[in-house]
């Protein structure tokens, strides 16, 4: 018995319809199974703060990544600034590399209010939030 089969577009809709959901599971679910709750360690390697007139601060930041989770040679990570524990700035994610120094992220023309405020620097887990590394300064704003 020969069957033939006509290649139409109502066919090829159907078996794309049917591939979809397919598709879908088998792209998600390597992401299931890598996904960790292991925190990389790292620190700031250069923090610098400025106060400038007219209520303005900035400054910049660079981390370094110390180890990763399960072998892995890099994480995503992003640097917070947080003036009087509110954040004020958020950098691009970066892939850092362990032992490799981060790009330097710069922020300027922060506004606060004239006086003295605490200005955390943080480089987190991009992809889980987790603080990596910390350091907090003071800047006296004019």
């Amino acid at each position: 018995m020969t069957t033939t089969s006509t290649l139409s577009r109502r066919n090829v809709a159907k078996g794309a319809a049917w591939s979809i959901p397919a598709i879908a599971i088998g792209v998600s679910a390597p992401a299931a199974s890598a996904s960790t709750t292991c925190t990389p360690t790292g620190m700031l390697k250069r923090v610098h703060l400025e106060a400038k007139d007219k209520g303005r601060f900035g400054g910049n930041v660079q981390g370094l990544l110390t180890s990763c989770c399960d072998g892995q040679s890099r994480t995503n990570v992003q640097f917070l600034i947080l003036l009087d524990g509110v954040e004020v700035a958020r950098s691009v994610i970066y892939a850092a590399r362990v032992g490799i120094p981060t790009p330097t992220y710069t922020f300027e023309n922060l506004r606060a209010s004239k006086g003295v405020h605490t200005v955390d620097f943080q480089m987190i887990n991009a992809d889980s939030g987790a603080i990596i590394a910390s350091e907090q300064e003071e800047v006296k704003v004019k």
